[in-house]
């Protein structure tokens, strides 16, 4: 599956694109669009934060709007990323490019037994 499975955001949802539409505001078009966003804050009232309301928000989109981009984000923002196995041999590898598996540990082994390794103990 793709890492963007949803494709690019819509159109005018992008940051570039809000950065390039408040960027090409005149001053009284900013203003306007000031007071309507001003409006909307004043309408979430001091009893909540604006973190507070956007985790609300998150949640509502979650029930009644469902995307898996922002379930999968929010998942991974409060439970931690999901760990993917990965399944590689490089004796697998080293054979199919045509090496030796057993002549590369032979040559490499003695550079390795010079380099000084720190164990660190689980739970330390």
């Amino acid at each position: 599956m793709s890492g963007n499975p949803k494709g690019a955001p819509k159109r005018g949802e992008s940051w570039a694109e809000i950065i390039k539409r408040y960027g090409e505001m005149t001053p009284s078009q900013a203003a306007t669009e000031s007071l309507e966003l001003t409006k909307r804050f004043l309408s979430i009232g001091d009893g909540v934060t604006l973190k507070q309301a956007v985790i609300l928000r998150v949640y509502a989109s979650l029930l009644f709007e469902p995307q898996t981009g922002l379930f999968n984000a929010f998942m991974e923002r409060t439970e931690g990323k999901i760990t993917q196995p990965i399944d590689f041999s490089w004796r697998e590898e080293a054979i199919k490019l045509g090496l030796d598996p057993d002549a590369i540990v032979e040559r490499v082994g003695p550079l390795f037994a010079k380099v000084p390794v720190e164990v660190e103990e689980p739970g330390e």
